[in-house]
């Protein structure tokens, strides 16, 4: 696959999505947002942040790497069947959100900016439903609202990390069932709205890492402080770096860092690809002692795409990655991975962490992928469901459907002189090219029923695990 488009050089992802929402995303949608420094929070209009109904029972967690959620590598993104695999649990720490591909944030932003000069009053175009491209991660909200209006999504500001546009981690959360809490880790002056200048509530933020540490990182994990009913606990998501870093100083500060915690230093040799993955578990979970003691909470579950296998010969260098959090273990290790080439799962990259004594609430024997490669023999709903886009047919009216999609689409036309400009459909050449994106991805679903459910779904498979909401709070 081609290498995802830049983002605008002024355009800073969700924050600026959130600053656009109200005229670009939510005037149909029904969302509320705040933006701030620390997170950006899209919810349902009529929702309090603060409360959810009271509750006992089950809760459902969820991990996912979302696979490129909105940039150009996923044009046939399935959003409907992520939501429909998503709405089995009740919140999801999610990876590989993806900013808008460059040409589409530049064309909102000036949308926007018209919009704006006209004090709000929609722009007509051919007929009055145009639309503009809607971030991945909000088509997804999109998708899980109308399973549940309830759903909503807390993420990272700005994205970060390797590759030309970076990415972003977060989670999505049912609020009828769940809600935010206020704590004092995340910096309480940077959770001010940026549109009101208001203060907002102190939810979430990316994990404060010393700047010696920061430097020597691609991806920061996001925090949240969650509460269902009488059990409370603090969500952290990664996805951890996949390139090695490029100067020969930091890979030797990364294993110095990692094989002090090792139980046998003449045995600690991580290769060059894993030495900054370790690095950076172990600079996550070296902020769990302040967390636990700011929040007043034993409860913390880390979950993410590590791109580190746990097996045998990884056992000693975990165990060195985790050495700062005393009694956290890895809780995942069934294969989540497609191969499209070898047809099959191949790697265990998605992990739960926990301390399983203290975060009793959770079963640990509940804890799986959720395998939707075997949709074509499960009896489960939603794998039916998934098992009817492996058809041809399915595929080619799918592809029609997102071509159909094309002709409501809008950008922005310059104006002439001192007219301020104009919102336009798209022209015959950003049609073909999107239709070209689109039969490209048809092709690659071609290869085998692991090429459909990577460009479909992911090319991860999810893993989940069921807690216990207690009558009253253990910590």
């Amino acid at each position: 696959m081609g290498a995802a488009a830049a983002p605008s050089s002024n355009y800073r992802g969700p924050v600026d999505d959130c600053l656009q929402s109200d005229l670009l995303y939510g005037r149909a949608n029904h969302l509320a947002a705040d933006c701030t420094a620390n997170y950006v929070h899209f919810y349902p209009e009529n929702m309090n942040p603060r409360m959810a109904e009271s509750t006992n029972g089950e809760l459902g967690i969820g991990s996912f790497n979302l696979f490129h959620l909105g940039d150009n590598q996923s044009s046939m993104k399935h959003y409907g069947l992520v939501a429909k695999i998503m709405n089995q649990w009740d919140i999801v720490g999610a990876q590989e959100m993806m900013p808008l591909p460059g040409d589409w944030a530049t064309a909102n932003q000036k949308i926007y900016e018209l919009i704006s000069r006209r004090n709000g009053k929609m722009v007509t175009l051919l007929s009055d439903n145009w639309s503009v491209v809607v971030p991945g991660y909000l088509r997804l909200l999109m998708a899980l609202q109308t399973l549940d209006p309830s759903w909503a999504v807390i993420l990272q500001p700005v994205p970060e990390g390797e590759g030309t546009s970076g990415e972003m981690a977060g989670f999505y959360y049912r609020s009828k069932k769940v809600r935010l809490k206020d704590w004092g880790y995340c910096p309480s002056d940077r959770s001010v709205d940026l549109k009101t200048n208001n203060k907002v509530g102190n939810f979430a933020c990316l994990l404060q890492i010393p700047d010696d540490q920061r430097r020597l990182m691609s991806r920061v994990a996001f925090t949240a402080y969650f509460q269902a009913g009488k059990f409370d606990f603090v969500g952290v998501t990664t996805h951890v770096r996949f390139r090695a870093a490029d100067a020969e100083a930091d890979l030797k500060e990364q294993a110095d860092d990692v094989c002090s915690f090792h139980e046998n230093a003449a045995k600690c040799k991580p290769t060059k690809d894993e030495v900054g993955r370790f690095f950076e578990v172990a600079a996550t979970v070296n902020q769990f002692k302040d967390i636990r003691q700011i929040a007043g909470d034993n409860d913390i579950i880390f979950t993410g795409d590590f791109n580190l296998q746990d097996d045998p010969k990884s056992k000693g260098l975990w165990r060195a990655a985790l050495n700062p959090a005393p009694g956290f273990v890895v809780a995942q290790n069934g294969l989540t991975t497609l191969s499209v080439k070898s047809a099959k799962l191949i790697s265990d990259y998605d992990h739960f962490i926990l301390d399983t004594k203290a975060t009793s609430e959770c079963d640990v024997q509940s804890i799986r992928p959720f395998d939707f490669t075997t949709a074509d023999t499960s009896s489960d709903p939603v794998m039916r469901e998934i098992a009817k886009f492996l058809k041809p047919s399915m595929q080619q009216a799918y592809l029609q459907d997102a071509q159909n999609a094309m002709s409501t689409l809008a950008k922005y036309q310059a104006g002439r002189g001192s007219t301020d400009g104009s919102v336009r459909p798209l022209s015959d050449k950003e049609k073909a090219d999107m239709i070209r994106s689109y039969t490209e991805a048809v092709q690659r679903m071609k290869a085998n029923k692991y090429g459909a459910l990577m460009e479909l779904i992911s090319d991860h498979v999810p893993i989940e695990m069921r807690c216990r909401i207690p009558f009253r709070d253990d910590d």
